[in-house]
């Protein structure tokens, strides 16, 4: 009886040790939220994540000071994730003062001038919300009607545009402009000599390959060229400017 008497006495002696220590710890401020990390998910760093950090960091400065225990994760991951740049998010706590977001980020896969804005648009065609001047990426314009207005179109243009490789005379670095004609289809403005790309209404890896040969021999024997027509299946039509 009396061993069950030291054992309860010492149960409850622990207990009150515990939360003796932890309401001191909490009177002390250790728990006072120190520090917001955020973090891209592992291999999900896009050009993108430096603006959504900044854009979050305001957004949660208040809560810095404040108890860790009044840090409402579910609050918080709603309130964040209303940023449409998020694409997934995961909130936890690090004891005893610290916050830790783990973000993946929407891709930028061109630009739209939307009401006199710059706006972003993701790999499905949506648009993103506008960018500051200092914000805005060197990457391909979206223009045109069409585009603008149907997002499956800007959808088809991203596509062309994930098809090209990173360097090259018709690549990713030398595509400035895509805009969508009734009749020719999709076309590229590239930035390296005003070349107009016609693609039409469907591109490939094999078309792409076979404009960047026919980019190499115009750039390489100084054609004076103005027009790439990549509509034939199996060929690829140059047009050269007038007076040449």
């Amino acid at each position: 009886m009396k061993a069950w008497i030291k054992t309860i006495a010492l149960f409850l002696l622990v207990v009150g040790v515990m939360v003796g220590g932890f309401w001191g710890a909490h009177q002390s401020g250790t728990f006072n939220l120190a520090s917001i990390n955020i973090h891209p998910v592992v291999n999900a760093e896009s050009g993108s994540f430096q603006i959504v950090k900044q854009r979050v960091e305001v957004l949660l400065a208040s809560y810095l000071g404040r108890s860790i225990w009044s840090f409402d994760i579910e609050e918080v991951t709603q309130q964040v994730k209303k940023e449409k740049w998020i694409k997934s998010l995961r909130v936890s706590r690090k004891l005893p003062n610290e916050i830790r977001l783990e973000i993946e980020t929407q891709e930028v896969a061109a630009l739209a001038f939307v009401n006199g804005q710059v706006n972003p648009v993701a790999i499905d065609g949506s648009f993103l919300p506008p960018l500051d001047d200092k914000e805005i990426p060197d990457t391909p314009i979206l223009s045109g009607e069409q585009l603008m207005s149907n997002q499956k179109y800007r959808q088809r243009a991203v596509k062309v545009l994930e098809l090209l490789p990173e360097y090259g005379f018709f690549s990713q670095e030398t595509v400035s402009e895509i805009f969508h004609d009734s009749k020719k289809g999709f076309v590229a403005i590239l930035n390296n000599g005003g070349y107009e790309v016609i693609l039409g209404q469907k591109s490939s890896v094999e078309k792409v390959e076979q404009i960047n040969q026919v980019l190499t021999y115009v750039q390489t024997k100084n054609v004076n060229a103005r027009v790439i027509d990549a509509r034939p299946s199996k060929k690829v039509l140059v047009r050269l400017r007038k007076g040449s």
